[in-house]
This record gives structure tokens, C-alpha cells and sequence, in this order.
């Protein structure tokens, strides 16, 4: 029996749930495919699902509209994971795993999967997105330990989400660790567990690790642990045991690791902050998330996305609205994209949310109800001598205040006062004892090349 069914979304609205069996099942309005449609966009033989029991894969058979996956015309033989959407002709064909329930949204890559209380939400219509998922469920099917670079907001989390989902460890735990949530001195055995007697009262309880036994263990911002704690997590990725807090034997567990980080680990590596050692053993496969600004073809999906999901479709953005989102920045990337979408839906007078009612840059407010920090000002204060770091740049851009366009400008006009040094930035900025943090900074909000 088959891990997998195929729920069809046949063109004149009606459905079917097919269990997958052995063989090459083929996909066309000919009466001898497996399935066969009475569908005028199809042709006759159209595609065909190879390895369909265990790792199934789909190819198009040379026909002129083509097969799509995700969105995404395919041209050689691609392989499927649960959730994916084909398309062929005016037919969709979503893959399930057994057990899952799963939602289909129209044929624009949006999916929403629910396993238990696990939910994946991933829209992608832009080629970079597109190629990055199927780069992922590619390598899921491996237990390559996986990095996922990227900004603050762009769906981390996410993307690790579906890799387990994707991947056959997908019926055993999920867990989630976010590291910079951990007290001081906790990490090590929140990773590990703690063993019995250790100290009064101190009960025996599993760690992370333990916990995502045959599965798979997401550690979220992994550039905050403690290089104490680096070396044995690169003792486990190297011998598959771990040893509780105050334990005196090891246990083996099987685990696949998926981290990820929005800090330039190169520079922490240089700084001696990270294990350089450490980074080869997780970023066996890297993948780096694009922040929403590189793909603004993704905007007006996540926007009906997001509309659907608080309304019920009931609002609509207007084209200039759209413009002017599919133009803004967003350094807060997808999360921001949704405080800004929740914040005008709440606000908007009538059904149609149009580009006044997205309070973008200029209407916008510090939780005191200061004004947006003026960027002139700053570079005013820059150019006389009189600009700090952490309160006038720093700060207000961790705060929304100064948006990333006017930080480029900011930080533009300080190297040019420095001569392009960045060393004497710091000391322009007063932060020289502070330099690396500057350069963490900068390098982080792709300010330096």
C-alpha cells in the first residue's frame, strides 16, 4: 500500500481521491490512462506518474500546453512530495500523504497542509521561490543535514516544515528548538535532556535531540548557541550519540537536522563566534530564503492569501494598493507584509483596501506614537560628528522607525565620510570597541558587498 493518494480536482469543479498502485500510471483524455479526464485542455496521452508507491515522480509526455508543478512548467522528470500541485490541462492533481488533510486553493502554488497541529503555508509564483522549493524537496528526500539562510520573516520555519513533510522521516516528531529563547546555560540540556539526581529535585527528561528520534530536529536561529554547546552538537552530528546533562553513558538516536540562521555565519565564523568545523557538518545542503523585495511576482498571491485567510475574500486591494506593496521594501519581509494587510483590513472603511489605507513609510508611527526618525536629520547629525550608532541608526531601524531604503542612504553617506573604511565608520559612529557587531550588522541588511 502506498504512503500517498491523489485527490483530482477535475476542470468542471468536481472531485475524486485515486489510491496510488504500482506501475507507470498514465494521465490523458484517452480512455486507456489511468486516469482520463474528459478534459479539452488535456491531450491524449498528457503525463505519466513513474515510481508511484514509494517515490513518485511526474513527466509530460512532449505536449504543447505542458505539465506544471507548483505553478512551474517542468521538463524533465520531477519528483513529488506531498502537497505539491500538478497541473495538467484545466485538471489539478494535489498528492497526499495518508492521514493528511489537505486543502486545495486554485493553481497558483497556494497550499495550506495540515498534519495534526503542524500547518505549512508556502506561497510561491515566482521563479526564485519555485526553484528554491523544489531545490528543498529534492534534497528532503535525503538526510543531508540542511541550512536555511535568510532574513528576518521570510518563512524559515516554514520551509523546515515542509522539508519533514517532505522527506520519509514525515510520520515521525517535528521539533522545534529557537535558540535564542534559551536562558543562559540552558541550552545544553534543553538540546540533550538532563539526567535524574543531577541537583535536588532535578527529575530525568529528554532533550531535543531525544524527543525528534526518527525524525526531524529544526534548530531556529542555530548562530546563537554557545560554542560550548557547538562542540557537542558536532560530537552527536559526528556519532549519532548524545550524553544527558550529568549522564555518565550515551545514547544513540537517529535524527535529521535542519538549522537555520538570518546571521552571516561567515563573519561569525571569522570572529571565532561560531565553529567553522560545526558549519561544514550542518550546511551539508544550503538554502537561501530571498527576501520578499527580490520577489515581488509573489506579492499579490501572499496578499489574496492573507486576505482570504482573515476575511474570507471578502476584501480586495485595489491596483494602486498593489503597486505600492509590490514597491515597498519590506524589511520585515512576509510577517511584515501581514501586520501591514491586518492592520489596513481592520481599518478600512467598505471592502476595497486602497494604497492610503496601508499606512507605507510616511503614516508611519513608533508604538509611543513618535514620528518615523527623519533619515536627513541622521545624516546631518552623521556629517557634523554628532551621530551614535546603537541610538540614532541601530534602534530606530529595529523599531520600524527608519526603513531599510533610508538606512542605505545613512550608511551610504558614513562611508563616504570615511573613505570607504569601515573600521573608521565605527569610530565616525562612536562604536570602535563595537566593531564586529557593526560589521555583523551591515553585512546582515546586505549593506556591504
Amino acid at each position: 500500500m502506498s504512503d500517498f493518494v491523489l485527490r483530482i480536482l477535475h476542470h468542471d469543479g468536481t472531485e475524486e481521491v485515486k489510491d496510488l498502485v504500482p506501475g507507470d500510471l498514465t494521465i490523458g483524455r484517452g480512455g486507456d490512462n489511468w486516469i482520463c479526464p474528459v478534459d479539452p485542455a488535456m491531450s491524449r496521452y498528457h503525463a505519466v506518474i513513474r515510481g508511484a508507491l514509494d517515490f513518485p515522480a511526474i513527466e509530460d509526455l512532449g505536449t504543447r500546453n505542458g505539465t506544471h508543478v507548483n505553478g512551474s512548467r517542468i521538463d524533465s522528470i520531477t519528483p513529488l512530495n506531498p502537497g505539491d500541485v500538478v497541473e495538467v490541462g484545466a485538471t489539478r492533481i494535489l498528492l497526499v500523504a495518508v492521514g493528511n488533510s489537505v486543502e486545495i486553493r486554485r493553481s497558483d502554488a497556494t497550499l495550506e497542509i495540515e498534519g495534526g497541529d503542524q500547518r505549512e503555508q508556502i506561497i510561491a509564483r515566482s521563479d526564485l521561490m519555485t526553484d528554491l522549493i523544489h531545490r528543498a524537496d529534492r534534497f528532503a528526500r535525503s538526510d543531508l543535514p540542511i541550512l536555511i539562510t535568510g532574513e528576518t520573516g521570510t518563512g524559515k520555519e516554514l520551509l523546515a516544515g515542509r522539508i519533514h513533510r517532505a522527506s520519509p522521516r514525515r510520520h515521525a516528531p517535528f521539533v522545534i528548538l529557537n535558540c535564542p529563547a534559551l536562558a543562559p546555560g540552558l541550552a545544553e540540556s534543553e538540546l540533550f535532556g538532563i539526567e535524574g539526581g543531577v541537583a535536588t529535585d532535578v527529575r530525568a527528561r529528554p532533550g531535543r535531540l531525544e524527543e525528534a528520534h526518527e525524525g526531524t530536529l529544526f534548530l531556529d536561529e542555530i548562530a546563537d548557541l554557545g560554542l560550548e554547546v557547538q562542540a557537542k552538537l558536532l560530537r552527536f552530528l559526528q556519532d549519532g550519540t548524545i550524553e544527558p546533562v550529568g549522564g555518565r553513558s550515551k545514547k544513540r538516536v537517529d535524527v535529521r537536522l535542519v538549522a537555520a540562521t538570518n546571521q552571516d555565519l561567515e563573519t561569525a565564523m571569522e570572529s571565532g563566534r561560531f565553529r567553522r568545523d560545526l558549519y561544514y557538518r550542518i550546511a551539508a545542503v544550503h538554502l537561501d530564503l530571498p527576501p520578499l523585495r527580490k520577489r515581488p511576482e509573489d506579492i499579490p498571491a501572499l496578499v489574496e492569501h492573507l486576505l482570504q485567510r482573515r476575511d474570507n475574500g471578502h476584501l480586495r486591494v485595489d491596483d494602486r494598493a498593489l503597486a505600492a506593496l509590490e514597491g515597498h521594501d519590506f524589511p520585515g519581509n512576509v510577517r511584515e507584509l501581514d501586520a501591514i494587510i491586518n492592520r489596513a483590513a481592520a481599518l478600512v472603511d467598505g471592502s476595497t483596501i486602497r494604497a492610503g489605507d496601508l499606512a507605507l513609510e510616511s503614516n508611519r508611527t513608533t508604538a509611543q506614537g513618535a514620528t518615523t526618525t527623519n533619515p536627513n536629520e541622521v545624516i546631518e547629525a552623521l556629517t557634523a560628528g554628532r551621530a551614535e550608532f546603537w541610538r540614532d541608526i541601530h534602534q530606530p531601524f529595529i523599531d520600524r522607525e527608519l526603513s531599510r531604503t533610508s538606512l542605505r542612504e545613512i550608511i551610504a553617506r558614513g562611508l563616504e565620510l570615511s573613505g570607504g573604511s569601515v573600521k573608521d565608520l565605527a569610530t565616525l559612529l562612536g562604536v570602535e570597541k563595537d566593531y564586529r557587531k557593526l560589521v555583523d550588522f551591515l553585512r546582515n541588511n546586505r549593506l556591504l558587498p
